[in-house]
């Protein structure tokens, strides 16, 4: 009897142990049972090489504080410390993927819109041909640690939302990768750090605290096939991201004007450039405007709204957002002259982003006043 049982316990292991030899490098990483956790949040499923990424964003911070850009390009193109076992993981990778659940390739009209801006700022081309080495260290850790690993964020959740709709399996995995790029093995060098800084200019609540929160209920929703509200916690992820990133548009813009030098003002400007990129894609549709021929003055509204005004009107779509991007975050602008006529760089930003504010629930409580 014995023997028996001992011969089913192995033909069992053979068949697990050829089960397991079938299985994705993602799949067997969910496998996990005891997954950890970062920053509050409790993983449901083994992240422990995509939580490491953020320590390449690490490596590159430091860099780019002694502006060794070929160091700098050498470990954003082949990654360091987030093994998949077969490759690394990388933020080149990232930034450069083709067909990812987040806006920025839509919106930018271009495949790999963020590795191009970020490879523009390393190597000091396009619109950072010329620019000052503090112009191009902003960039590229802001380009990086912000709108590459949010946009990745957004992707994930997506995706987890995309599988969980088709009944696909470990659409919760994917929610995790999420946190895993959010906020990782270390957040000071995650978006997650963001959140708290801007909130401390500002005076409010921080918007990271708030997405850990939701992180945590729509993990929690995934985990529970009678519970489908996992969307409403991307939204308020989304939501709070928003938050988040016109607190820092807003601050830095304010900077341009506040300066003493316009090397300093440049050097802002280049880092709210990057800040205003992460929610530009979310916020473009809902800056749209109407322009009266006659007057020479715009209003936001929609097309159907303005179509129906009297007079001579012609609508702009993303109107604010082009505005932001000519007046306040252009690196061409011949910013010492602007400064000399005393515009409001700050305003422009503000003026433009309260319709995206309305839209998406956004108080002035929310946004707060800048310190």
């Amino acid at each position: 009897m014995k023997l028996k049982n001992s011969a089913m316990f192995l033909a069992m292991l053979v068949v697990i142990s050829a089960f397991t030899g079938c299985l994705s490098d993602d799949e067997e990483d969910a496998a996990d049972s005891d997954p950890g956790e970062d920053g509050g949040y409790e993983y449901a499923t083994n992240v422990d090489s995509h939580r490491l990424l953020v320590e390449d964003v690490c490596d590159i911070k430091a860099l780019a504080e002694e502006h060794k850009w070929s160091e700098i390009e050498t470990i954003y193109k082949d990654g360091v410390h987030s093994d998949k076992g077969s490759s690394m993981r990388t933020l080149q990778g990232f930034a450069s993927a083709e067909g990812k659940m987040h806006p920025y390739d839509d919106y930018y009209n271009q495949t790999g819109s963020i590795d191009a801006f970020v490879m523009s700022a390393i190597q000091g081309t396009g619109q950072f041909e010329g620019k000052s080495d503090a112009v191009r260290e902003q960039a590229v850790e802001k380009g990086i640690q912000n709108v590459l690993l949010t946009a990745y964020v957004i992707h994930e959740l997506n995706t987890a939302i995309d599988k969980e709709t088709k009944g696909t399996a470990n659409a919760v995995h994917n929610w995790d990768e999420g946190w895993a790029f959010f906020h990782g093995s270390s957040p000071g060098c995650g978006p997650y750090a963001t959140g708290g800084k801007r909130a401390g200019n500002f005076n409010t609540a921080n918007p990271s605290l708030a997405i850990l929160e939701e992180m945590k209920a729509g993990r929690d929703v995934l985990n529970n096939d009678g519970i489908t509200t996992e969307q409403e916690h991307a939204d308020a992820v989304v939501k709070n991201l928003v938050i988040t990133y016109s607190q820092a548009a807003i601050r830095y813009a304010s900077k341009m004007t506040t300066d003493e030098t316009l090397e300093a003002a440049q050097t802002h400007q280049a880092e709210g450039m990057a800040f205003w990129m992460v929610i530009e894609p979310l916020a473009a549709a809902h800056t749209s405007g109407c322009y009266n021929m006659d007057t020479h003055q715009a209003t936001h509204t929609d097309a159907a709204t303005c179509a129906a005004k009297e007079g001579n009107h012609t609508w702009i779509p993303n109107w604010g957002a082009n505005s932001i991007n000519s007046k306040v975050y252009d690196l061409e602008m011949d910013l010492e002259q602007e400064r000399t006529d005393e515009f409001d760089f700050k305003g422009e930003v503000e003026r433009h982003l309260q319709p995206v504010w309305d839209h998406y629930g956004i108080t002035a409580t929310d946004i707060g006043e800048l310190q």
